[in-house]
C-alpha cells in the first residue's frame, strides 16, 4: 500500500475544519509506519492546480465508483470539490500495490466524515494492514 499526502503551492489548510485537526500528529504516525515498512508514504507539497486538477479527476472518479462523498469534503454543496482539494484541505490518496487509486481521505461515505488523523490511527492500529 502506498500513501501520498497532497497539498498545493497555495494550501492554507482551514484550521477550523475539524477534518484538518490533528494533520501533524496524522503525517508522524504515518512516518512511523513508514519507517516500520508497513506502508510506503511519500509527501507532495506545492503542487500547481494544473497538478491538482488532473489529480482530482481520478479522485472524482473514484467517487463516484465507490460512492465516497468528496464534494462538500472539498468544495461545498454549491462549488466542485477541486475548489478545496490540496488547498483547505488536504488530501491523502491510497493506492493498492498495483499502482492503482482506491481509496482518499478525507472523505465521505454516508453520513460519516473521515479524517487523514483517523484513518492513520485505524491504519496504525491494524499494523499497516
Amino acid at each position: 500500500m502506498k500513501l501520498v499526502f497532497l497539498t498545493g503551492r497555495d494550501a492554507k489548510p482551514d484550521p477550523t475544519n475539524k477534518l484538518n485537526q490533528g494533520l501533524d500528529d496524522a503525517l508522524a504516525l504515518l512516518r512511523r509506519l513508514a519507517q516500520t515498512g508497513a506502508v510506503q508514504f511519500e509527501e507532495r507539497r506545492n503542487l500547481t492546480d494544473e497538478e491538482l486538477a488532473d489529480i482530482y479527476l481520478g479522485v472524482a472518479t473514484l467517487a463516484r465508483q465507490r460512492a465516497i462523498r468528496t464534494r462538500r469534503i472539498f468544495g461545498s454543496s454549491s462549488s466542485s470539490g477541486f475548489r478545496g482539494f490540496g488547498k483547505s484541505v488536504p488530501a491523502l490518496l491510497v493506492y493498492d500495490n498495483d499502482g492503482a487509486l482506491v481509496d482518499i481521505y478525507p472523505r465521505g461515505r454516508g453520513i460519516k466524515e473521515i479524517s487523514i488523523l483517523e484513518f492513520a490511527q485505524e491504519l496504525a492500529a491494524e499494523g499497516g494492514r
